[in-house]
């Protein structure tokens, strides 16, 4: 059976996509796995302080800790963090409706924390279960 020039190549070339797309997903990587695979891979645990209005909308939020997430060290980390990922981190929490915290019938200040790499620039790293390249293209 005769198959087309045309024909031929354009099966080479969708076999190289399928090889190509079978083999990323046999490889996927993990943030926590590229951490223990990888020492020059760095993890910080940046924790934010959220207060909040009488309404439970967020009111302020700052940064209170920055962590080693690759030790078992709570020493505070001087790290200076991108502008681009404070403000993501910002929006997000502004973002995110909590429950409304009280202490004494008044609102009270709560942390959250969002993980970040140096080696992904200004990535917000919610989930260090997720596939690394879910991070690479923020």
């Amino acid at each position: 059976m005769f198959i087309p020039a045309f024909e031929r190549r354009f099966m080479r070339i969708l076999f190289a996509i399928f090889l190509f797309l079978s083999w990323n997903m046999l490889h996927a990587e993990t943030v926590s796995e590229r951490v223990k695979n990888d020492p020059k891979f760095s993890l910080y645990a940046v924790i934010f302080g959220v207060t909040q209005n009488e309404d439970g909308t967020v009111k302020a939020v700052r940064v209170v800790d920055v962590l080693d997430a690759t030790s078992d060290s709570k020493e505070t980390v001087k790290l200076e963090l991108p502008p681009r990922y404070l403000s993501k981190a910002s929006r997000a929490i502004y973002e995110h409706k909590y429950p409304l915290q009280k202490k004494d019938g008044k609102p009270a200040e709560f942390t959250v924390y969002f993980l970040y790499s140096p080696q992904l620039k200004e990535a917000l790293i919610t989930d260090a279960n997720a596939d690394i390249s879910t991070y690479l293209s923020q």
